[in-house]
């Protein structure tokens, strides 16, 4: 294949991915009627969510990659991993953090969930943008325009906010929120590493429903203003997302090990 000709499939292929992802974004795989309890972090959550959650432990998540598909997607990958002698990731990492409601009931829960994909890119926490000051329900909706353009669905792609969430009550949904390809919707925890490989989710049913000391690895506690500061300061920060070398694993391990 000459030069030209895998440009021209690597192109190919990266709308053909852009369009994908766009639409998997919009596919509903938690329950509607906990929509109520699911929030973006940002300050008007802060300050109405601030003080009522303590985080104290901490893991990272994983389940399968949207990856691209196709036989020139695999000669991307290939060609790419011959020259920097790294495989691209095939599983998709986020840290979660598990909080409990100090405020006023110590038997409600709550999941902090970052992650770091395919058009974000981290700002410093000094230039974090003010224009994503509500709190937004993240309700997927079809979307047949974005799905039918390349462009448009890679235009939104490269503008996806880099932001927090929290998840309320539902473990379950905390773990589906995660999920890369809705045709494996499976979670498993990663870290700790005693752990590895144990299913939060499968097949979007709850697989650990009981809290276990062993499925976290205890941290330094936390308010919520605390812990969402934490995630501008790994070293992914500045620097866009690429498949190898600033991916969503180097961000969710670096946070891992950044939190004490």
């Amino acid at each position: 294949m000459s030069g030209s000709a895998l440009s021209g499939s690597i192109a190919t292929a990266a709308a053909d991915y852009a369009i994908r992802k766009e639409k998997n974004r919009h596919v509903r795989l938690t329950d509607p009627k906990n929509d109520h309890l699911f929030h973006i972090v940002n300050e008007e959550l802060i300050e109405s969510h601030g003080n009522r959650y303590e985080f104290r432990h901490k893991a990272i998540w994983a389940c399968d990659l949207l990856l691209p598909k196709g036989a020139d997607e695999a000669i991307n990958f290939i060609h790419r991993a011959i020259q920097t002698k790294v495989v691209p990731p095939t599983e998709h990492w986020a840290f979660v953090a598990r909080g409990v409601d100090v405020a006023s009931d110590p038997h409600r829960i709550a999941f902090f969930i970052a992650q770091f994909g395919y058009g974000q890119f981290i700002p410093p926490v000094g230039e974090m943008k003010s224009s994503n000051k509500k709190s937004v329900t993240n309700t997927p909706i079809s979307s047949p325009e974005i799905a039918g353009s390349s462009t448009a669905a890679s235009a939104s792609l490269s503008t996806i906010p880099f932001e927090a969430w929290l998840q309320e009550e539902s473990k379950n949904d905390a773990a589906l929120r995660i999920v890369e390809n809705p045709d494996k919707p499976a979670v498993w925890i990663e870290r700790p590493n005693l752990c590895r490989g144990r299913y939060v989710s499968k097949g979007k049913k709850l697989m650990s429903a009981k809290f276990l000391k062993e499925e976290w690895t205890t941290m330094t506690p936390m308010k919520l203003r605390e812990l969402n500061d934490c995630m501008y300061k790994t070293n992914c920060t500045g620097i866009k997302y690429v498949a190898i070398g600033n991916n969503c694993q180097d961000f969710a391990k670096g946070l891992f090990e950044l939190i004490p």
